[in-house]
């Protein structure tokens, strides 16, 4: 695939930092990266996308997402992912468009997507290139590679935008996403790697990896007790991330 210039769809994650630290490699200045700010986006990892950006020494162009009572979020549809990926693509290519840049490319990989993932129906049909796709490089490779490179995001931590911490169909406002992002805070300035915190009403359900399962449920069950209270949730439980979906839940409090 061979390429004058190139617009990075970038998220300051894994795959698209290493892919924007590739582009500016081959290309130079003539790679330049888009960033979409938004409200389901917890403020520092927009932070540290920009703070990556710099490093690489690269142009960033941060433009702003729909509101929450746009169509894309509206009520949290089941397609949320579908159309506010479509929606950044499509605005990724008007923006290459007007600035004469020749492609707009991505960091999805060739790899089956999850259950919610909708990645590749996005971006079906849309002029997009994704090299690891085409190269058949996987995630694994990905974090491979970048821990070579020595790029800090080599052993970041998968992330979840706010909006799927919420059932479909429930309508979600500016505190119930700040509620979320201030919960996985406090478990991530307390050591904690693999962690998604689940909002359903007043009730907090952590999703954690085995160690942190082990904490939450041991030394750090009453600090997280007490902060989880302050943000306005009534009980909380904690479910292995590597347990079967049929396995109870443990109750912190």
């Amino acid at each position: 695939m061979e390429l004058e210039s190139v617009l990075v769809c970038y998220s300051g994650g894994l795959n698209s930092t290493l892919l924007l630290y590739a582009s500016r490699k081959v290309l130079g200045d003539n790679a330049e990266a888009i960033y979409f700010n938004s409200p389901i986006i917890p403020y520092y990892l927009q932070r540290e996308a920009a703070e990556e950006a710099k490093l690489l020494n690269v142009k960033l162009t941060v433009v702003a997402m729909p509101s929450l009572n746009s169509s894309v979020f509206y009520s949290n549809p089941e397609n949320r992912c579908h159309l506010c990926k479509h929606g950044f693509i499509t605005k990724s290519l008007n923006m290459a468009a007007r600035f004469d840049i020749n492609a707009v490319v991505d960091g999805t990989t060739g790899e089956s997507p999850g259950r919610h993932c909708q990645n590749k129906i996005s971006i079906k049909g849309l002029s997009v290139k994704s090299p690891f796709d085409e190269l058949g490089i996987t995630k694994v490779g990905i974090r491979t590679i970048s821990r070579y490179l020595a790029l800090s995001t080599w052993n970041k931590s998968p992330f979840f935008c706010l909006m799927t911490h919420f059932k479909h169909g429930t309508i979600v406002d500016e505190k119930m996403l700040l509620t979320v992002e201030l919960a996985e805070n406090f478990l991530n300035t307390h050591g904690f790697k693999y962690y998604k915190v689940w909002h359903d009403g007043k009730i907090a359900k952590l999703k954690l990896g085995a160690n942190e399962t082990i904490a939450a449920i041991g030394k750090m069950r009453k600090n997280i007790s007490d902060y989880f209270k302050t943000l306005g949730f009534e009980s909380a439980y904690v479910l292995d991330y590597h347990r079967p979906k049929d396995m109870s839940e443990i109750k912190i409090f």
